[in-house]
């Protein structure tokens, strides 16, 4: 399912293609036609390749898949990360949660121990209770609010997800 890029540079030039540039043009030409996963431009990514992605998307299915995860309202603790992909090693683990968050599905906790990310797709629809803690924090010295509102016409697919991934930090 996955490799090393030295490996697959091995392979390739026991295949005949020796010149490292075309290896690298090859295997980046592989990833944007979708053949391999290959994230080159990301330190955490860089040393694995995905050589099936169908792979990745059958083990991250299990994470969005998981009723656990949704009856936790979307947390994904360590200890259910490793019933999920208790055949994978934890490096792999790892990874793929990065994937998860390149991609927008997940991001990570870095507070909390037992905790491994908070998958967004399975966040409850809800809006949390969270006036009463909001009030008091303003009422708090040097306290200040910004806020944002968003108005649209329509809702592209996605979007919500995708804001709440990336802006999760504020």
């Amino acid at each position: 399912h996955h490799t090393t890029p030295e490996d697959l540079y091995d392979r390739l030039s026991a295949a005949g293609v020796a010149d490292r540039s075309h290896q690298t043009y090859l295997l980046r030409a592989l990833h944007l036609l979708g053949n391999i996963l290959y994230f080159d431009d990301d330190e955490e990514l860089r040393d694995t390749i995905i050589l099936r992605p169908q792979w990745v998307n059958s083990q991250i299915a299990k994470v969005l898949d998981s009723q656990e995860v949704a009856d936790k309202h979307g947390l994904l603790t360590r200890t259910h990360e490793q019933q999920l992909w208790s055949d994978l090693d934890p490096g792999l683990r790892d990874r793929l949660l990065r994937m998860m968050e390149k991609f927008d599905l997940s991001y990570r906790i870095t507070d909390d121990a037992t905790a491994a990310s908070l998958v967004v797709e399975r966040l409850p629809w809800d809006n949390p209770p969270y006036q009463a803690l909001w009030g008091a924090a303003l009422t708090e010295r040097g306290a200040h609010e910004i806020r944002l509102r968003y108005q649209l016409s329509t809702l592209p697919p996605g979007v919500p997800t995708w804001f709440i991934a990336r802006e999760h930090r504020f």
